[in-house]
């Protein structure tokens, strides 16, 4: 499998609102606190639902990249378990980008 070459994960989405006042703003941290990127947007109640999920979606994508390389490898090797926790790794990714809290419990 080849590595990525982005920032490692996890990364986190947090809101800041005290940047540029009036607007929504999401950053997206890598580990240590790294800023990856900073979503911008007007002050709508609907740009602020968006800025949300686009940030979690943002924050997301090394958690979604590992579990689709796990699955390919899987795939490739014929082996069921890697499939089957690349499949709960997928899950939790996407639980993560909708906002639902899981604790990364396979099968559950």
């Amino acid at each position: 499998m080849e590595k990525s070459k982005s920032t490692p994960g996890p990364w986190e989405s947090t809101l800041q609102d005290n940047i540029y006042p009036g607007h929504t703003i999401y950053e997206i941290t890598g580990p240590n606190g790294v800023v990856i990127c900073r979503t911008v947007n007007g002050t709508s109640a609907t740009a602020g639902q968006t800025d949300m999920f686009n940030a979690r979606l943002i924050s997301a994508a090394p958690d979604l990249l590992k579990a689709c390389q796990e699955y390919l490898e899987g795939v490739h090797n014929s082996d069921e378990k890697q499939i089957g926790d690349a499949y709960w790794s997928m899950r939790w990714a996407i639980d993560r980008v909708n906002g639902v809290k899981n604790n990364r419990i396979k099968g559950a």
